[in-house]
């Protein structure tokens, strides 16, 4: 019994820094890809935006996604110091 409290039990406090660190990052990340997707919707025509909504697909769904991570990890990481 011993064995699964070490393995599934809580952590401890310091372990939630890995949460902090992957909310900075997502954070980082998804403040460069919206740069990146702004910057590349000016570089091209609106004519060559319109003829391939696939590119356009991708980068909101770039920016969609770190902004999920960013908002699980912060949660995650909100979770983790209100309970140890």
């Amino acid at each position: 019994m011993d064995v699964f409290s070490n393995l599934l039990g809580p952590l401890e406090k310091k372990n939630c820094t890995y949460f902090a660190f992957l909310c900075i990052f997502s954070f980082l990340m998804g403040i460069l890809a919206l740069f990146t997707v702004i910057m590349k919707f000016f570089k091209m025509g609106l004519k060559e935006l319109l003829s391939s909504p696939i590119n356009v697909f991708i980068s909101v769904s770039t920016v969609l996604l770190y902004a999920l991570m960013y908002l699980q990890n912060r949660l995650l990481y909100q979770m983790c110091i209100k309970t140890i």
